[in-house]
């Protein structure tokens, strides 16, 4: 459940800075506020793009730096490995 929760409001801060860029978001929202930004529309598919961004950020450095890297994501979730074969 914690896991979740700061899965959850640190997209609420991506979406809260998005939202209002000039703003400072430097610690995660209360879980009332982070539900409700959560609860709008198209949160869950930015939350994909960003988290599929990083992910593939992650692959990339990790794969320039010379290390046999896999992962992948599901929404807000992600993982990655030091393998050779890709993640499914």
């Amino acid at each position: 459940m914690l896991r979740l929760w700061v899965v959850a409001s640190r997209a609420a801060c991506s979406l809260a800075h998005r939202a209002a860029p000039s703003a400072a978001v430097s610690a995660p929202l209360p879980v009332p506020q982070t539900l409700e930004i959560l609860g709008r529309p198209g949160a869950y598919e930015h939350l994909e793009r960003i988290t599929k961004k990083l992910v593939d950020g992650l692959l990339a450095a990790g794969r320039d730096a010379g290390h046999d890297m896999c992962g992948s994501n599901i929404s807000g979730m992600f993982g990655f490995f030091f393998c050779k074969v890709r993640a499914s």
